[in-house]
Protein backbone atom coordinates (compact mmCIF):
# COMPACT_ATOMS: atom_id res chain seq x y z
CA UNK A 1 0.00 0.00 0.00
CA UNK A 2 2.75 2.39 0.94
CA UNK A 3 4.49 1.98 -2.42
CA UNK A 4 1.25 2.43 -4.36
CA UNK A 5 0.31 5.56 -2.44
CA UNK A 6 3.79 7.13 -2.51
CA UNK A 7 4.34 6.55 -6.22
CA UNK A 8 0.75 6.85 -7.49
CA UNK A 9 0.89 3.46 -9.15
CA UNK A 10 -2.17 2.88 -11.34
CA UNK A 11 -3.67 -0.49 -12.13
CA UNK A 12 -3.04 -3.85 -10.55
CA UNK A 13 0.06 -3.33 -8.43
CA UNK A 14 -0.33 -6.28 -6.10
CA UNK A 15 -1.56 -9.83 -6.58
CA UNK A 16 -2.62 -11.73 -3.47
CA UNK A 17 -2.58 -15.42 -4.38
CA UNK A 18 -4.27 -17.93 -2.12
CA UNK A 19 -4.68 -21.68 -2.47
CA UNK A 20 -8.23 -21.43 -1.14
CA UNK A 21 -11.25 -19.44 -2.29
CA UNK A 22 -12.47 -19.41 1.32
CA UNK A 23 -9.25 -17.74 2.48
CA UNK A 24 -9.69 -15.02 -0.14
CA UNK A 25 -13.26 -14.50 1.06
CA UNK A 26 -12.06 -14.29 4.68
CA UNK A 27 -9.25 -11.84 3.88
CA UNK A 28 -11.29 -9.62 1.58
CA UNK A 29 -12.78 -7.55 4.39
CA UNK A 30 -9.35 -7.06 5.96
CA UNK A 31 -7.93 -5.84 2.63
CA UNK A 32 -10.88 -3.52 2.13
CA UNK A 33 -10.58 -2.07 5.64
CA UNK A 34 -7.01 -0.99 4.83
CA UNK A 35 -7.50 0.02 1.21
CA UNK A 36 -10.88 1.71 0.89
CA UNK A 37 -10.09 4.60 3.29
CA UNK A 38 -7.04 5.41 1.14
CA UNK A 39 -9.03 5.18 -2.15
CA UNK A 40 -7.27 1.99 -3.23
CA UNK A 41 -9.42 -0.65 -4.87
CA UNK A 42 -9.63 -4.39 -4.13
CA UNK A 43 -11.17 -7.15 -6.22
CA UNK A 44 -11.43 -10.86 -5.66
CA UNK A 45 -11.51 -13.33 -8.51
CA UNK A 46 -12.08 -17.05 -8.13
CA UNK A 47 -14.50 -19.75 -9.25
CA UNK A 48 -17.21 -18.80 -6.73
CA UNK A 49 -17.31 -15.14 -7.80
CA UNK A 50 -20.17 -14.51 -10.22
CA UNK A 51 -18.98 -14.30 -13.82
CA UNK A 52 -20.33 -10.76 -14.17
CA UNK A 53 -18.22 -9.64 -11.19
CA UNK A 54 -14.98 -11.08 -12.59
CA UNK A 55 -13.05 -8.55 -14.57
CA UNK A 56 -13.02 -4.79 -14.81
CA UNK A 57 -13.80 -2.07 -17.27
CA UNK A 58 -11.06 -1.06 -19.65
CA UNK A 59 -8.62 1.17 -17.85
CA UNK A 60 -10.09 0.57 -14.39
CA UNK A 61 -8.29 -2.44 -12.90
CA UNK A 62 -8.11 -2.77 -9.11
CA UNK A 63 -4.93 -1.94 -7.21
CA UNK A 64 -5.11 -5.26 -5.34
CA UNK A 65 -6.31 -8.43 -7.03
CA UNK A 66 -7.07 -11.38 -4.73
CA UNK A 67 -6.94 -14.53 -6.80
CA UNK A 68 -6.31 -18.28 -6.92
CA UNK A 69 -3.60 -19.70 -9.20
CA UNK A 70 -6.24 -21.26 -11.44
CA UNK A 71 -8.03 -17.93 -11.89
CA UNK A 72 -4.72 -16.16 -12.52
CA UNK A 73 -4.17 -18.63 -15.35
CA UNK A 74 -7.50 -17.52 -16.84
CA UNK A 75 -6.64 -13.81 -16.53
CA UNK A 76 -3.26 -14.37 -18.17
CA UNK A 77 -5.03 -15.94 -21.15
CA UNK A 78 -7.37 -12.96 -21.56
CA UNK A 79 -5.59 -10.60 -23.95
CA UNK A 80 -7.14 -7.37 -22.66
CA UNK A 81 -7.13 -8.20 -18.95
CA UNK A 82 -3.59 -9.55 -18.95
CA UNK A 83 -2.34 -6.15 -20.18
CA UNK A 84 -3.48 -4.71 -16.85
CA UNK A 85 -1.13 -7.08 -15.01
CA UNK A 86 1.98 -5.53 -16.61
CA UNK A 87 2.34 -3.10 -13.71
CA UNK A 88 2.23 -5.71 -10.93
CA UNK A 89 5.10 -4.98 -8.56
CA UNK A 90 4.36 -7.39 -5.73
CA UNK A 91 2.91 -10.89 -5.50
CA UNK A 92 1.87 -12.12 -2.07
CA UNK A 93 1.39 -15.87 -1.77
CA UNK A 94 -0.54 -16.86 1.33
CA UNK A 95 -0.21 -20.32 2.87
CA UNK A 96 2.91 -20.80 0.77
CA UNK A 97 3.71 -24.16 2.38
CA UNK A 98 0.64 -25.65 0.64
CA UNK A 99 2.23 -25.07 -2.77
CA UNK A 100 5.75 -26.33 -2.10
CA UNK A 101 6.48 -29.77 -3.57
CA UNK A 102 3.02 -30.15 -5.13
CA UNK A 103 1.48 -30.08 -8.60
CA UNK A 104 -0.22 -26.80 -7.73
CA UNK A 105 3.19 -25.50 -6.70
CA UNK A 106 4.62 -26.33 -10.10
CA UNK A 107 1.67 -24.53 -11.68
CA UNK A 108 2.22 -21.54 -9.39
CA UNK A 109 5.93 -21.36 -10.27
CA UNK A 110 5.05 -21.34 -13.98
CA UNK A 111 2.56 -18.52 -13.36
CA UNK A 112 5.17 -16.55 -11.39
CA UNK A 113 7.58 -16.95 -14.29
CA UNK A 114 4.91 -15.75 -16.70
CA UNK A 115 4.34 -12.70 -14.50
CA UNK A 116 8.06 -11.87 -14.66
CA UNK A 117 7.89 -12.13 -18.46
CA UNK A 118 4.73 -10.05 -18.71
CA UNK A 119 6.07 -7.26 -16.47
CA UNK A 120 9.58 -7.50 -17.96
CA UNK A 121 11.08 -7.44 -14.48
CA UNK A 122 11.52 -9.68 -11.49
CA UNK A 123 8.33 -9.09 -9.55
CA UNK A 124 8.79 -9.03 -5.79
CA UNK A 125 7.48 -12.26 -4.25
CA UNK A 126 6.29 -12.40 -0.67
CA UNK A 127 5.42 -15.79 0.79
CA UNK A 128 3.37 -16.12 3.96
CA UNK A 129 3.20 -19.21 6.13
CA UNK A 130 2.63 -19.73 9.83
CA UNK A 131 3.34 -23.45 9.68
CA UNK A 132 6.34 -23.99 7.40
CA UNK A 133 8.70 -26.24 9.32
CA UNK A 134 11.56 -25.58 6.90
CA UNK A 135 11.35 -21.85 6.12
CA UNK A 136 14.83 -21.61 4.55
CA UNK A 137 13.98 -24.32 2.00
CA UNK A 138 10.59 -22.72 1.29
CA UNK A 139 12.33 -19.37 0.74
CA UNK A 140 14.76 -20.98 -1.72
CA UNK A 141 11.83 -22.63 -3.54
CA UNK A 142 10.01 -19.30 -3.88
CA UNK A 143 12.97 -17.09 -4.74
CA UNK A 144 14.57 -19.32 -7.41
CA UNK A 145 17.82 -17.40 -6.86
CA UNK A 146 16.27 -14.60 -8.97
CA UNK A 147 17.72 -11.88 -6.76
CA UNK A 148 18.38 -11.35 -3.11
CA UNK A 149 15.98 -13.02 -0.73
CA UNK A 150 15.36 -12.62 2.95
CA UNK A 151 13.56 -14.68 5.54
CA UNK A 152 11.47 -12.57 7.88
CA UNK A 153 10.36 -14.51 10.89
CA UNK A 154 8.00 -13.22 13.53
CA UNK A 155 8.59 -15.32 16.63
CA UNK A 156 5.57 -16.15 18.70
CA UNK A 157 5.64 -16.53 22.44
CA UNK A 158 5.59 -20.15 23.52
CA UNK A 159 2.33 -21.09 25.16
CA UNK A 160 1.92 -23.63 27.87
CA UNK A 161 0.04 -26.61 26.55
CA UNK A 162 -2.34 -28.48 28.76
CA UNK A 163 -3.46 -31.98 28.05
CA UNK A 164 -6.04 -33.96 29.93
CA UNK A 165 -6.39 -37.70 29.37
CA UNK A 166 -9.31 -39.79 30.55
CA UNK A 167 -9.22 -43.54 30.11
CA UNK A 168 -12.52 -45.44 30.33
CA UNK A 169 -12.95 -49.10 29.52
CA UNK A 170 -16.71 -49.03 28.91
CA UNK A 171 -17.81 -47.21 25.74
CA UNK A 172 -20.70 -45.39 27.43
CA UNK A 173 -18.31 -44.06 30.06
CA UNK A 174 -15.99 -42.78 27.29
CA UNK A 175 -18.86 -40.86 25.67
CA UNK A 176 -19.87 -39.40 29.03
CA UNK A 177 -16.26 -38.37 29.68
CA UNK A 178 -16.22 -36.33 26.44
CA UNK A 179 -19.23 -34.21 27.36
CA UNK A 180 -18.70 -31.42 29.86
Amino acid sequence: MDDILKHGRPGVSCLYISPLKALINDQEERFRSFCVPTSLSVMKWHGDVAKGERGWKDGEPPHFLMITPESLEVVLQEKELSKDLRRVRTIIIDELHVFVESERGVHLKVLLGRMDQLTRRKVQRIGLSATAGNPEEVLLWLSDNRHSSRLVSVPSQPKEKQFHFIVREVEEDRIDALSP
